[in-house]
């Protein structure tokens, strides 16, 4: 395991986090793959993106359970903020909030919020959320005996932390887009993943 820092390599660019929600599906995979926006997920989500710039999972549990195995083959980074999972590893400095140190984070209780976190120490103009439900079952099956199932309160306590951080992400200038159906959250902006993947491939051919 090794301290890591976030490279800024997506300088004013649209990053997507993929989440493990019942929103994400195989189809909204291939969407963002098929754009060429650079994309965080996290945990079980990797096995629809083998293509992605990295795998996010807080826990090392996860990492360390013999289900997931197969993580460590994943060619991207491979990255957690608790130590013990030998990968890389964020430093974390509390729940709340947002962190300006490229080598830390706060946790927010889960993935999905570390790896916003992780979307804006690269640079990221704009990052599109999928996958994001915080609410019901996840797009996958129940996780294996040993690891936890989040429960309704869990939830709401997440929804909660997302809301308190979404007006520090807009005053730093990062535009947060929710492009997760029936999602809980409703601190971010709305919109429908096609609008906003074209809307990113409009702005890379404008930048190039």
């Amino acid at each position: 395991m090794a301290r890591w820092t976030v490279p800024r390599c997506f300088e004013g660019r649209t990053v997507v986090v993929m989440a493990s929600g019942h929103g994400m599906t195989a189809e909204v995979a291939a969407a963002v793959h098929a754009s060429g926006c650079p994309a965080i997920v996290t945990n079980s989500t990797f096995r629809l993106t083998p293509w992605a710039w990295m795998l996010y999972g807080a826990d090392p549990e996860w990492w360390n359970h013999p289900a997931n195995r197969d993580a460590r083959d994943f060619a991207g980074f491979k990255v957690t903020c608790q130590p013990g999972a030998g990968v890389l590893q964020l430093r974390s400095t509390g729940i709340d909030g947002f962190d300006p140190a490229t080598d830390a984070v706060r946790t927010g209780g889960n993935s999905a919020y570390q790896a916003l976190h992780v979307a804006v120490h690269t640079g990221a103009a704009r990052v599109i959320l999928c996958g994001v439900n915080v609410s019901g079952a996840h797009w996958h099956d129940k996780h294996p005996p040993g690891l936890r199932e989040t429960t309704d309160e869990t939830y709401a306590t997440w929804c909660r932390r997302f809301a308190d951080v979404a007006p520090v992400l807009s005053k730093l200038g990062v535009d947060v887009v929710n492009c997760t159906p029936n999602s809980a959250l409703t601190c971010f902006r709305r919109a429908t993943l096609g609008q906003e993947l074209a809307y990113a491939s409009r702005a890379e051919l404008t930048a190039s």
